[in-house]
């Protein structure tokens, strides 16, 4: 390591002195004023473009669309008036005539607006005037003796509007204010047929009083505007002032550090480690030039700049943010400060530095300087991101878990709740299909919860029946949003029996990492195949009986034509934590993950590659002649039974469900909401008790205990245990132990009811 070499900032001599005091008193006085006095009057020019060029124009449409509304819904409403007496004369109890005369007379009395001086008038279509409130002269008389003031027949106009398909809509014309003689001003009126009488009823409003009001605000706002105005140019002249004296402070306190920085001086020139000199707001004042060749950064990039912002950390907000809080905290604090950071070099490598904030104290305890150490960290710091991803992903999946199993319960309530409409609603009936709808609905957040709880766990979480072709044109679909466009996607489902059984959603994620591998593997283009084809069944070779002839292997192939893989990465490349690509581009896990998803599917998983040569990677299953149930089916229907059921379910919306569900089928409950309850009521009654429906999760005694404890009191004592996570091994140990089934949450009441009515205890006629 050379000799280091302390760096510090030049001195000014006696000759410059003049100069730069004058130059400093300019600084003092054009910062404050480019940082104020600019951000002021920009702040006025925002202010006065908002209010008069978009809130004005705004407020003015606003006012027009809600009066033009408020015309078109009164007009509405009064259609809707002559509907009801319409349907009186209908059901005779009024004659057309009566129902007509009522009509018109409420109508004629009918004002609305802001000044109650708006109203309504009714025509027929041959045109004739029926009413009009204020001109009863012109009733009965022809429409076609009526114009505007532009002499156009406006009644037929109406006419033509309301023959449209809504039966209605608005008329744009220039008309006489009753309130203000000889002035002719624009009006948008609203028309609407009520087809069973002919009648045209209209109603409408002056634009005039739009703008009225609109003067009115901007007289109001002028006034404001004037106020705030003044308020921004004060307050804009008390912070330049305020501002000027924190620069001269500043200043001040800038020469007072530079003459004491000779005391540290000798520090640096002996030592060989990264080190710097900080004052106590972060300005570099010295650096040793190890630290300058580690970046190749000349004195200049860093002497009087903030360390924070300094090559060091140049790549990074984060470690910049980091770093100044750093420096804050050993100011304040007068204490050693330790903190870790990243820096990306010359060459791209990220390097972990581990630095450490020393404070040097004046006489009376205030910091006046800073030393900062640093040491390269990397191979440290990798091997703790490592464990820390693994420590990560752990704990996210079981949040993951926890967050699924209690939306279970409350999906389990709404799947309930939803057959309890269903069956309860005429066949073919809209509400059938809207009950119908939230059970679909209910089945698709399941499938979401389903995937939470996959990724919570190891191994299958469900043995569904998996169109594997179908999985992989939903992951081609995925790649083509996140591969480079270079990269031609293609497809070879050549598979006759495409069918696994096993968890849709990890062998998507499966066969999406080896898609997602391939893409980092072509950077400059090429092609991604992914191929099927069905092979013989591969068995265990030792097995004393054949395979059936009709078993086979489904073969997936994912072909990329990148750089290929070395046979040294090849044998360690299904291994976790293990990555070629640089820090902070993967964590190793990817692979590893393929490879358990495919093993826990009973399948394997090879790759054959050279470098130069792309690689292919084949996934190998067992295919399966299971159904493929989709996610519509119409609800099961219920099955009805008797006898007395233990309900142990802590969630009080689930534990009603069950309680209402299990009686509408005929069946008797007990409710508990703990096992310790539980323990007790079979104690009690274990020979009127059929069955047992029991919680896995529960609070107080667990659900594998208290089977433990029913079992003992009772060893015939059919038990369900249903729970809002998946079937796992703590399910399947207590089937080996005499569970009688399983329900998963969430459950649809059909589910419920065939369990119940094949587990439940028969008994004996006596």
């Amino acid at each position: 390591m050379p000799s280091p070499t302390t760096i510090r900032a030049p001195s000014a001599d006696a000759g410059m002195f003049s100069s730069g005091r004058s130059a400093s008193v300019r600084a003092t006085w054009r910062g404050p004023i480019l940082q104020t006095a600019v951000p002021a009057i920009l702040t006025i020019g925002l202010f006065l473009s908002t209010v008069f060029l978009i809130a004005m124009p705004a407020f003015e449409r606003h006012l027009r669309s809600t009066q033009q509304e408020t015309a078109r819904s009164v007009a509405e409403a009064v259609v809707s008036l002559l509907a009801s007496l319409e349907h009186e004369v209908a059901a005779g109890r009024l004659d057309r005539e009566q129902a007509q005369e009522q009509a018109l007379a409420l109508v004629r009395t009918i004002r609305y607006g802001a000044s109650g001086q708006e109203y309504l008038w009714v025509n027929d279509l041959e045109p004739r005037v029926i009413m009009h409130p204020y001109i009863e002269a012109v009733e009965g008389s022809s429409l076609m003796e009526i114009s505007d003031v532009e002499g156009r027949p406006l009644l037929l106009a109406f006419r033509d509007v309301v023959a449209s398909a809504d039966q209605g809509g608005y008329v744009h014309y220039r008309w006489p204010r009753r309130d203000r003689a000889g002035t002719d001003e624009d009006k948008v009126s609203y028309v609407k047929l009520f087809a069973p009488w002919g009648w045209i009823v209209g109603t409408g409003v002056y634009l005039d009083d739009v703008e009225a009001r609109v003067d009115a605000m901007t007289r109001s706002l002028t006034r404001l505007s004037v106020i705030i105005l003044t308020a921004i140019v004060a307050l804009s002249i008390f912070m330049i002032g305020h501002a000027v004296r924190r620069e001269r402070l500043r200043l001040a306190a800038e020469r007072d550090r530079r003459e004491r920085e000779q005391t540290l001086r000798a520090i640096l020139d002996h030592t060989v480690q990264f080190i710097g000199m900080l004052a106590p707001d972060g300005e570099v004042l010295l650096v040793n030039r190890t630290a300058l060749d580690f970046v190749g950064a000349h004195p200049r990039d860093v002497i009087g700049k903030p360390f924070w912002e300094t090559p060091w950390w140049a790549d990074s907000a984060d470690t910049r943010r980091l770093i100044r809080e750093a420096i804050a905290s050993c100011r304040e604090r007068a204490v050693p400060v330790v903190s870790h950071a990243q820096h990306t070099g010359r060459d791209g490598e990220v390097i972990e530095v581990d630095f450490s904030l020393s404070p040097i104290l004046d006489a009376d305890g205030q910091v006046v300087r800073l030393v900062a150490e640093g040491r390269d960290v990397t191979e440290a710091a990798r091997l703790r991101q490592q464990l820390f991803q693994a420590q990560k992903l752990e704990a996210i999946g079981q949040l993951a878990g926890g967050v699924a199993h209690d939306f279970n319960n409350l999906l389990t309530s709404i799947l309930g709740n939803a057959q309890f409409l269903y069956e309860e609603a005429a066949p073919e009936s809209e509400e059938a299909g809207w009950a119908a709808a939230i059970i679909r609905a209910s089945g698709r957040a399941a499938e979401l919860t389903g995937q939470l709880l996959a990724f919570s766990r190891k191994g299958k979480f469900q043995d569904a029946a998996v169109d594997m072709h179908e999985v992989i044109r939903e992951v081609l679909a995925l790649l083509e949003c996140s591969v480079d466009k270079r990269i031609a996607l293609r497809s070879d489902l050549a598979a006759t029996a495409p069918v696994v059984t096993g968890d849709p959603t990890q062998l998507q994620s499966a066969l999406l990492n080896l898609g997602l591998n391939a893409r980092d593997a072509m950077p400059e283009g090429g092609t991604l195949t992914f191929a099927t084809r069905n092979l013989p069944a591969q068995r265990d070779p030792t097995a004393t009986a054949p395979p059936a002839a009709a078993e086979n292997d489904l073969e997936i192939a994912v072909t990329d034509t990148g750089t290929g893989i070395t046979p040294e990465v090849r044998q360690r490349i299904f291994e976790p934590f293990f990555t070629t690509k640089g820090p902070g581009r993967g964590t190793g896990l990817g692979l590893a993950g393929v490879y358990g998803c495919v093993t826990n599917h009973g399948g394997a998983i090879d790759v054959s590659s050279e470098p130069g040569a792309g690689s292919t990677f084949s996934v190998r299953l067992p295919t399966s002649d299971r159904p493929i149930v989709t996610p519509d089916d119409p609800p099961a229907p219920l099955i009805r039974g008797a006898g007395r059921i233990l309900v142990v379910e802590d969630e009080d919306a689930v534990r009603d469900l069950l309680d209402q569900a299990l009686r509408r089928l005929g069946y008797e409950t007990i409710l508990c909401a703990d096992g310790l309850a539980a323990e007790a009521v079979v104690r009690e009654q274990a020979d009127g008790i059929d069955l047992v429906i029991l919680d896995l999760v529960m609070p107080r005694l667990g659900g594998a205990e208290t089977f433990a404890r029913l079992r003992a009191i009772t060893s015939d004592l059919p038990v369900i245990i249903a729970s809002g996570f998946s079937q796992n091994e703590a399910v399947e140990e207590l089937r080996r132990a005499g569970a009688a089934g399983f329900l998963a949450k969430p459950y649809q009441m059909g589910q419920l009811s065939r369990a119940v009515q094949h587990h439940i205890r028969r008994r004996v006629a006596v």
